[in-house]
């Protein structure tokens, strides 16, 4: 038995790269592992980005849409230049607004647009990997992560963060790989101690899938 946990275990630490904190994002108008509406905020028409942001999920606006929506993303926009303006912190306050754009887009949307804007959303969650991508990953497979696990699994990830971060400031933004690989492999070995068999098993399906 202790053979076979073990086994396991480092079949699940194969799949950690799925799951490993990306590097922290960079540019005025990074977001956080939510997929970013604006890319830049000098755009003659930023209705433009918007349609080409939602193109990505197979999605085109009508007209009523637009008109909708062009109100609320001028405004938005006028409040992502004001952070950038300030050139220091607002990296919170640009994740909040993106997020609450996101939300406001999405009352805009018909019932299938919304579907097909959700599975775009969790792609990308998926892709940025850490908690919100397995998180994501649990709920597609029926076996979520209870209230006991997530603020334990999120505690890992904020570790994992601050240590890259760490890592990252020690060596000039130029972390030596192989201590990354270590400190991702000590993450998801936290992770996987309070799993339990049905969730590490929808772990391992996630990575075969890939």
């Amino acid at each position: 038995m202790i053979r076979i946990r073990l086994g396991l275990l480092a079949v699940l630490l194969a799949v950690a790269p799925a799951f490993a904190q990306d590097e922290a994002p960079t540019g005025a108008f990074a977001g956080g592992g939510a997929a970013q509406v604006f890319t830049r905020v000098d755009a003659v028409n930023p209705m433009d980005q918007v349609k080409a942001f939602l193109a990505k999920a197979n999605i085109t606006l009508n007209s009523d849409q637009e008109k909708t929506l062009r109100p609320v993303v001028e405004a938005a926009v006028k409040q992502f230049r004001e952070i950038g303006d300030r050139r220091r912190g607002g990296g919170e306050e640009i994740r909040k607004l993106n997020d609450d754009l996101i939300a406001r887009i999405n009352t805009t949307l018909k019932p299938d647009q919304q579907v097909a804007f959700k599975k775009f959303q969790n792609d990308e969650l998926k892709k940025a990997g850490g908690f919100p991508a397995l998180k994501i990953v649990m709920e597609e497979a029926g076996a979520s992560l209870t209230a006991e696990q997530e603020p334990q699994i999120q505690g890992f990830y904020n570790e994992d963060a601050q240590q890259r971060a760490a890592l990252s400031r020690e060596s000039q933004g130029k972390p030596d790989p192989a201590k990354l690989a270590d400190l991702q492999r000590a993450t998801m070995a936290k992770v996987v101690k309070v799993l339990t068999p049905a969730q590490r098993k929808a772990l391992l399906d996630s990575r075969t899938k890939q």
